[in-house]
């Protein structure tokens, strides 16, 4: 998938609820950021609350984008790493989560 698709396909995914405006305001930031900066995701669709998930199987890494927080999965490591960084301003990436997305750049 590429990042152009990326927030349609969130939109359009039949199997969840409506991801609301604020989740959509920081997954565009995160697209705006993914554009230039990381690999694409493998799938997108949305969470179990209203939120969206993005997959990057090759390196066994999951994001999933809240209205509040951004919460970073690694499948990589067992017990699974999860980190949760919260959202300063809505619609802006938080400075934490920098770091977390290196092993996603290009």
């Amino acid at each position: 998938m590429e990042w152009v698709e990326v927030l349609q396909a969130v939109e359009d995914d039949p199997n969840g609820a409506s991801a609301n405006e604020h989740t959509m305001q920081n997954l565009a930031a995160l697209v705006r950021y993914g554009t230039v900066e990381l690999l694409p995701p493998s799938t997108v669709g949305q969470g179990y609350y209203p939120s969206a998930v993005l997959d990057w199987d090759d390196v066994q890494t999951q994001i999933e984008v809240f209205e509040d927080r951004f919460e970073f999965y690694d499948f990589s490591q067992m017990p699974t790493a999860i980190q949760h960084v919260a959202v300063a301003k809505l619609g802006q990436l938080p400075n934490p989560l920098l770091p977390l997305l290196k092993p996603l750049k290009r």
